[in-house]
């Protein structure tokens, strides 16, 4: 039997452990998924006010649609699987308006460790709890910080300056202050690839570790407009395995650095299993 639940208040409301709905919701929502009882799953989400993920007893929301005009938060050992998340504007005019897309609420939060698997992503930006661990497995995300109409691509480091001016303007950021942040995109937990396909448009993606962190990216990364892939720290060891894919504006120049700590590993194995998925 489904379910059709239609709220346009704009308190909160949460849904716990509810399958096959329809939500259109304003204000602020709350998902969550019980381990102790049945996962929240199989629903349709519509928000216009700001989104929470949770997890109970190492619950899973799976399997659901979410189209939202603002923020989406993933909260601490969240853990979602077989989902979409679109987060976009519903003005087209705000894409051409830098104040508003740089405080934009487009994007993707994390408040701590958290795992998604089989995850579809279109966000403006993720930016990732410090001193957290980032899971994700047999996923795509697609990041668009930096692409609006007015932001630059007038030299080749427009967005790599972008995002050290302002986090705002990053593709994703991920820091470390009192412990380790680490990034697992397509590496499971066992070390197997499950790799994730990311599109990156015309934005800089950062991370910074100190000595002693792992940060592995097993996938494709796919890099259009004024792109980079960028880690910063101490001595942070960098594993790519997988294929990277410029379209860099021809009439600029790639500047590519690579430290001694980053090891790349090129797979035909990563790429069979993302065109069978993709």
């Amino acid at each position: 039997m489904q379910i059709i639940l239609i709220v346009f208040n704009n308190g909160p409301t949460t849904i716990t452990n509810a399958s096959n709905f329809f939500a259109y919701k304003g204000g602020s929502t709350t998902i969550i998924g019980d381990r102790n009882n049945n996962s929240s799953d199989n629903f349709t989400l519509y928000t216009t006010g700001t989104t929470t993920y949770r997890s109970v007893n190492n619950g899973t929301v799976r399997d659901f649609r979410h189209g939202s005009t603002n923020n989406v938060t993933i909260d601490t050992n969240a853990t979602l699987q077989n989902g979409t998340i679109i987060i976009a504007q519903n003005n087209s005019q705000n894409i051409n308006n830098l104040n508003y897309s740089n405080t934009s609420p487009f994007n993707l939060i994390t408040n701590g460790t958290f795992t998604m698997r089989n995850m579809n992503l279109f966000v403006r930006s993720m930016p990732f709890a410090d001193n957290s661990s980032v899971n994700i497995y047999h996923s795509l995300i697609y990041l668009y910080a930096y692409a609006c109409l007015n932001c630059s691509r007038a030299d080749s480091n427009s967005s790599l300056t972008a995002c050290d001016n302002n986090i705002n303007w990053c593709g994703w950021t991920g820091n470390s202050s009192t412990d380790l942040f680490t990034l697992n995109l397509g590496r499971g937990p066992n070390g197997e690839e499950q790799p994730v396909l990311i599109v990156n448009n015309n934005s800089t993606v950062r991370t910074n570790s100190p000595s002693g962190a792992v940060h592995y990216i097993w996938g494709a990364f796919v890099g259009k407009d004024v792109t980079y892939l960028r880690w910063t720290g101490a001595t942070t060891t960098q594993n790519f395995r997988g294929f990277l894919i410029r379209n860099f504006p021809p009439n600029l120049t790639l500047n590519i650095g690579i430290s001694g700590n980053f090891t790349p590993d090129f797979r035909k194995s990563i790429i069979d299993q993302l065109l069978s998925r993709y």
